[in-house]
């Protein structure tokens, strides 16, 4: 470590293995002092929609902006989505889901609110941007919730992305700022 007046500075040995990418960490291994890049085991990375996000497409999935979390092929991650939504209507639905790179192993469940009293669940997902289709109801005009929860293990490097769809183009659902994403490498 190098001080200075303002600051400080690390100065590592030459990099050993991998690449770095935007979330990811400097990890100083202790075999030879050497440095990678990479996720540590334990360690979470969470995204946060920093504006609403409006959609009043008919079923056609967005990207939910600034909710993608870089993932690396071959590490086992756990991942939990969760936010808040508006809807033009209590007669407009919306789906709530995730996309991806390729994987060997997926497997998730996604929540969402249908009336006051009911929530559309989904288990058993093993595949991305399912359901198919919308719920066609929301619980509330505002303060509507989603979650989004599972594992996967990546075969390609990539970003797993939260997404979302409107039921109708004759409202709209509105993702809130704050909705977020978290990832934890196993």
């Amino acid at each position: 470590v190098d001080l200075t007046k303002d600051a400080f500075k690390i100065v590592t040995p030459n990099v050993n293995s991998g690449t770095a990418s935007v979330g990811q960490s400097l990890l100083l291994t202790n075999v030879n002092g050497l440095v990678e890049f990479g996720n540590p085991s334990g360690i979470g990375i969470t995204a946060k929609a920093s504006s609403d996000v409006p959609d009043s497409s008919a079923n056609v999935l967005r990207d939910l902006t600034d909710c993608s979390v870089p993932i690396v092929a071959g590490n086992m991650y756990y991942f939990m989505a969760f936010g808040c939504y508006d809807a033009s209507s209590t007669s407009i639905g919306s789906r709530w889901t995730i996309n991806g790179p390729t994987s060997t192993f997926l497997a998730y469940s996604s929540s969402y609110s249908l009336s006051a009293v009911t929530i559309t669940n989904n288990q058993g997902i093993s595949a991305y941007q399912l359901p198919a289709s919308n719920n066609s109801t929301s619980a509330a005009t505002a303060g509507n919730v989603f979650k989004i929860e599972g594992i996967i293990v990546p075969s390609a490097n990539g970003n797993l992305q939260v997404q979302f769809a409107c039921e109708s183009a004759l409202g709209t659902i509105t993702a809130k700022a704050g909705s977020f994403l978290k990832v934890i490498q196993l």
